[in-house]
């Protein structure tokens, strides 16, 4: 599971539209460097 997967996971779980989640995740995983490996190459 890529890390963007497990946060779509998350945000199923609360029941979250993702235009609820996906600009503040957008914003984390920039902010922790981490938007780059959102989705690795398999």
């Amino acid at each position: 599971m890529t890390l963007w997967e497990h946060l779509e996971l998350a945000a199923a779980a609360f029941q979250m539209e993702r235009e609820a989640y996906s600009g503040r995740a957008e914003q984390l995983l920039r902010q922790f460097r981490l938007w780059e490996v959102r989705h690795p190459c398999s």
